[in-house]
């Protein structure tokens, strides 16, 4: 309570009793840690969640301790720290995909493939491992891109994101009749997603209303939001 009322002291002064009168228990360190996150001073965060791993080490304090190194400018430790964990607690299946999604964020894709594999080999039904493996098939042109994403699809075909992974693929691979309404859809349940009204405009210069698909990447460029395929978006742009 005091952490949320910007109270930051206070919160580490109450934090700091709890680990007084509980040395072998890492929750008073890791509520420190919160609040110097809140504070956005992260070298003290990282002290503090790594005393608390220490004291008691669980999937929650590694993930704070993941997300304050790399926010310090440490990712590489932060990886070696998360990878350690994995290798001890393999079957610490949210960690592992916490971990993927960060390579996945940083385009490091080889090692964000590997850990979407092995969470795979264990639970063939995790849709975010599916939908993100399909998506990194796809940009290494790899064969299984589309039966990842159909797997993806079939478990939840009301997924924005799952929608507009099918979608694309299937777009860039020429089945236009099928990816368009794929789009739409996806582009209906998340309207603001800007990723999503780039595939939605594409498809349809695809399907031949081409002023629209211009007036629609036009508006998205002049927005000033950022997205990866901002350079591509500006490169189709000059050729409809």
């Amino acid at each position: 309570a005091e952490a949320r009322a910007g109270r930051t002291q206070e919160a580490i002064k109450i934090a700091k009793q709890i680990q007084t009168q509980r040395p072998a228990m890492g929750v008073g360190h890791m509520l420190e840690g919160d609040a110097w996150m809140a504070q956005k001073d992260y070298a003290k965060a990282v002290r503090a969640f790594d005393a608390g791993f220490k004291a008691q080490a669980s999937s929650g304090v590694a993930l704070k301790l993941h997300a304050a190194l790399e926010r310090a400018g440490n990712s590489l430790e932060a990886d070696s720290r998360l990878e350690q964990w994995l290798k001890d607690s393999p079957a610490d299946f949210p960690a592992r995909l916490y971990l993927a999604d960060a390579y996945m964020q940083r385009g490091q894709d080889e090692l964000a493939v590997t850990h979407y594999q092995l969470i795979l080999q264990s639970n063939a039904r995790s849709v975010p491992a599916l939908n993100n493996l399909a998506w990194l098939y796809h940009k290494q042109r790899r064969p299984k891109a589309l039966e990842m994403a159909e797997l993806a699809y079939k478990a939840a075909p009301d997924n924005p994101e799952i929608l507009d992974t099918l979608g694309w693929i299937l777009l860039e691979q020429g089945n236009v009749k099928r990816a368009a309404p794929l789009l739409e859809r996806a582009l209906s349940l998340a309207p603001n997603a800007v990723a999503i009204r780039y595939h939605h405009a594409v498809a349809l210069a695809k399907s031949g209303d081409k002023a629209k698909a211009r007036a629609e990447i036009e508006s998205l460029l002049a927005s000033g939001k950022k997205f990866p395929e901002e350079q591509q978006a500006r490169q189709f742009l000059q050729r409809l």
